[in-house]
């Protein structure tokens, strides 16, 4: 009996037994914290589950009322619009001009397909005149053979137009169209009624697809049944043929958005536009599925989870004690006086037996750790020239264990620097790698600081457990020093998180030149930790492309700078890199200077050397790239012109001509008799010297115009209009979003945004 109690005790003293026990301990505590979790987890699921289906339905009602609200106005616009009213008081003579013009707006409208607009009624009811997108007819062929519904009949409509309201949505119910003699099914239509309180006799019907409105706006869930009602709690709207009562159903109170009624949640919102109720019936027993299914996959997951703890537990035990015991057998040959004892039977016998030979490893440590810092420093260097020869494979002689961290300083003299200082960038970089390294001595025991390049200087700090957060401090000292000679020197700083393996040096490196290159705009010392994700580029879109290029080669300098200086403010608000700052930049100095070449002027190489070798590479912030184009646009476009003027006296003198009578009525024959030559002549040699048409040039002076005084004035539209040479507001309109793409409102309104 005591013998066996003793060989218990003496296994509950090995390796083996104590590893495993750690091991239990460690998963049984994970286990008691994913319980804990677990059942935290449960009561909090159904509440989550809940609210996720009542923001899904205020989602729902919130898209729903935009849609509506735009369907709405844009009826409304149709209704109002000059060609409709027209039609209205001529009912009794038909103008088809106008009729036609009525369809092509209405096709245009229904172009648009996130609409779901099937189709928009002009109904003149005194004459049962319709014009819709694909012609005109009759009331009756109308509603009895292209759009045909038990529930809107020609009847119908002629009484709802008498009912006092200018805007109703009626429910939606099937249509068909009888051809011939097939039937083609158009589907469920939600009918929109729009008209005048005062005048009954013209009317708009908008035919809203229900259903794709509904699978748009609205992600229904597996059972659910929804309901559209109006303010008098009739139905518009429903994925299914069940009926629904309203009667009691409301939620206990404003706030609250769900309800449970008998087997159901029901989950309710009111549009705040058109104050319709949003429905949403789910069954309580799919939410109680959902909440059984999660239970089952978390059970089964702990399960899996404590099988693979324990079963690692016992395989990395024994391989820990399997190694230790081949050692143990290796060594018993061996005599050696006994050292310090430990509660783990293995260790003991080790300790025993080598303690003789740490006795012995004094002296030869001793001896080793005066040549130990003069080795690293070697070993450092050589790891260095290996990140420039990409040679990573090359193995230092230091302690893996010992964690590290680099630091990279990336200098950037200035202008001022060679003005003002009198000795070399390599010299100051020399001062600066010893000032840096001073100051990591204070906190690091044998910090390594190098200079890779006459730009680059490289500190690597050997990190302790009492001076973990000792370089922080030494980097805001190094800013602030660095601050101060703004002027001369820039300098950003890029820091990598801790390693422990000499082989991720060369990684670690490569990060950091990443880092560098994250650099945003400003002259301040910038400290980076850390790698952010931007856009590769940044460009102009090609309608910038296109207005850039035509005044580039008109000479428009007025025309130029706006065009860059919004890009830039986006790159500045989406805080773009100054790299990516400078690679725009440097593109569209090339662009010029390749217009400069292509038009052989000399001044290109000299403009090649200021603006894109030289001062491209001094600027930092948002307001020196800008001052760069604000000096280079003016004395590219000075070049073009006069060069221009030198080439070609006809051209010159036409383009002349409309920079100063731009406002005035400009024809190509007007200034062909006073050039003394026929107006075909001038068209094609215009086009042949310039590249682009005369109507074009003329209009797009006009409209570079229209930008100016659309962003710098607050003139009206009409105003605006006459002062390039529109009389007319609609030509003017028309040109103006034939040029840019916008009308003239929403330039004005997106220029004001940026």
């Amino acid at each position: 009996m005591l013998k066996s109690i003793l060989q218990l005790k003496a296994k509950g003293n090995s390796l083996f037994f104590k590893l495993l026990t750690s091991f239990m301990t460690i998963i049984l505590l994970l286990v008691s914290f994913n319980i804990v979790s677990y059942q935290f987890f449960l009561t909090n699921i159904q509440e989550e589950i809940i609210k996720n289906n009542s923001l899904n339905m205020s989602t729902t009602a919130e898209n729903m009322e935009k849609h509506i609200k735009l369907v709405k106005n844009m009826a409304f616009g149709l209704f109002f619009n000059d060609k409709a009213q027209i039609l209205n008081h001529s009912a009794d003579k038909i103008n088809y001009d106008i009729v036609y013009q009525v369809r092509k707006d209405l096709q245009h409208s229904l172009n648009t397909s996130n609409l779901y607009l099937t189709n928009i009624i002009y109904y003149f009811v005194n004459t049962g005149l319709i014009i819709e997108k694909d012609g005109t007819t009759t009331e009756d062929k109308m509603f009895t053979k292209f759009y045909v519904s038990d529930q809107y009949t020609v009847d119908f409509w002629q009484r709802e137009v008498e009912n006092p309201v200018s805007f109703k949505m009626y429910p939606a119910a099937p249509f068909v169209e009888y051809n011939l003699e097939s039937r083609v099914a158009k589907g469920r239509l939600l009918p929109l009624l729009i008209k005048n309180l005062y005048n009954t006799n013209f009317v708009i019907i908008a035919l809203l697809e229900a259903d794709k409105l509904y699978e748009s706006f609205h992600q229904a869930g597996e059972d659910e049944r929804f309901y559209m009602l109006d303010d008098s709690g009739q139905t518009l709207y429903s994925n299914t043929d069940e009926p629904f009562d309203i009667g009691q159903r409301q939620p206990p109170s404003v706030s609250q958005t769900y309800f449970k009624e008998g087997p159901y949640y029901y989950f309710y919102q009111r549009g705040a536009e058109s104050g319709y109720g949003y429905w949403s019936v789910i069954p309580y027993e799919k939410i109680s599925s959902q909440i059984v299914r999660l239970n089952v996959i978390l059970i089964a997951l702990l399960a899996l989870a404590l099988i693979i703890g324990i079963s690692a537990s016992i395989f990395f035990t024994r391989k820990i004690n399997h190694p230790l015991t081949r050692i143990i057998r290796s060594m018993e040959q061996l005599q050696f006086p006994a050292a310090h004892r430990s509660q783990i039977r293995e260790y003991d016998w080790i300790s025993d037996k080598l303690s003789d030979l740490m006795e012995k490893n004094k002296t030869i440590n001793a001896d080793l750790s005066n040549k130990n810092s003069l080795l690293t420093y070697y070993a450092y260097i050589d790891k260095l020239k290996s990140i420039e020869t990409r040679v990573k494979d090359i193995k230092l002689p230091l302690d893996k264990n010992q964690p590290f961290r680099l630091v990279l300083f990336q200098l950037s003299f200035r202008e001022r620097f060679t003005q003002d200082l009198d000795f070399e960038q390599n010299r100051a970089a020399y001062f600066i790698r010893e000032f840096i390294q001073s100051e990591f001595s204070k906190v690091y025991k044998e910090p390594l600081t190098f200079q890779l390049e006459k730009d680059r200087i490289l500190s690597l700090l050997f990190l302790e457990e009492e001076n973990e957060t000792g370089w922080e401090e030494s980097l805001r000292s190094l800013k602030q020093v660095f601050d101060l000679d703004l002027q001369y020197c820039t300098v950003t700083i890029a820091f990598s998180e801790p390693y422990r393996d000499s082989s991720d040096f060369t990684s670690a490196y490569e990060d950091l030149l990443g880092m560098v290159a994250q650099r945003k705009l400003g002259e301040e010392t910038q400290i980076i930790g850390c790698q952010d994700t931007h856009p590769a580029t940044y460009r102009l879109n090609a309608v910038e492309e296109q207005e850039f290029t035509s005044n580039l080669l008109t000479g428009n300098e007025a025309a130029l700078g706006p065009i860059l200086r919004r890009m830039l403010a986006v790159m500045a608000r989406k805080e773009a890199t100054l790299e990516q700052f400078r690679d725009f930049s440097s593109e569209m100095i090339n662009r010029v200077l390749h217009v400069l070449r292509s038009n052989h002027i000399e001044a290109a190489d000299r403009m090649e050397s200021v603006y894109l070798a030289s001062r491209l590479k001094q600027c930092l912030t948002l307001e020196q790239f800008e001052q760069l184009f604000d000096d280079l646009l003016p004395e590219a476009a000075s070049y073009i012109k006069r060069k221009r003027m030198e080439n070609d006296p006809i051209t010159g003198f036409v383009t002349e001509y409309v920079e100063k009578h731009y406002r005035e009525d400009i024809s190509l024959d007007l200034l062909a008799d006073k050039l003394n030559i026929t107006g075909a002549y001038l068209s094609t040699y215009f086009k042949e010297k310039r590249g682009i048409n005369f109507s074009d040039y003329v209009n797009t002076f006009r409209m570079n115009k229209a930008k100016e005084l659309l962003r710098e004035t607050d003139l009206k539209i009409q105003d605006i209009a006459v002062q390039v040479g529109y009389p007319n507001v609609n030509s003017f309109i028309r040109m103006f979003k034939k040029a840019t793409g916008l009308p003239p409102g929403e330039f004005r309104k997106e220029a004001g945004r940026l």
